[in-house]
């Protein structure tokens, strides 16, 4: 779906008057299509990155909003100075950033075991002296990740419903089946 709308929104690549663009995608992986999306959105104005927490902080949406393409133009810029980035001090209430860094790092430990495994580091011959431990992370662990977005107060009207936010984290297709099916029923 975002791929039809962004493309869509955009003037055709075939046409000889419309200039020569690149999209690149959130989930594309390899090495000359990764794009740091949240720096992305800091340098053109668009969100707050804060360092912390690594989360993206929109001036209305708070955390609650997803960076999905990044689409550069061949076209001459505007010229002047960059976009002014948002400030953490108009973004963040007193002790937010703390509560952020707080929340991070134990939405961190709950997640390291599996980050480990995906980056290749884990012995598989170690795994903390339990033999039977399972590798992938304990059904709740994504949890801590909502809890670190719950924790800026901004944008909180826009927090994502709790059956997005739980297919956001999950992947779970079956989410997705039966959202369907009750949307059809209703």
């Amino acid at each position: 779906y975002v791929q039809e709308a962004v493309e869509r929104a955009l003037p055709s690549s075939s046409s000889s008057s419309s200039p020569n663009r690149h999209i690149f995608w959130a989930w594309e992986m390899s090495n000359d299509r990764i794009v740091a999306m949240a720096r992305a959105a800091h340098v053109a104005g668009l969100a707050y990155l804060d360092e912390t927490s690594k989360l993206s902080f929109h001036p209305t949406y708070g955390a609650w909003f997803s960076l999905r393409a990044l689409v550069v133009l061949d076209i001459p810029g505007l010229g002047g100075s960059p976009p002014p980035t948002p400030s953490s001090s108009l973004l963040l209430l007193s002790g937010e950033s703390l509560e952020l860094g707080i929340a991070f790092e134990r939405a961190l430990a709950v997640s390291s075991f599996d980050l480990k495994e995906l980056r290749g580091d884990r012995d598989t011959n170690d795994v903390d002296g339990d033999a039977d431990s399972d590798s992938r992370l304990p059904d709740d662990s994504w949890h801590e990740w909502v809890a670190l977005r719950d924790v800026a107060q901004i944008g909180k009207s826009y927090r994502f419903d709790n059956d997005q936010i739980r297919y956001h984290y999950t992947k779970q297709k079956s989410l997705l089946c039966d959202l369907v099916a009750r949307l059809q029923q209703s």
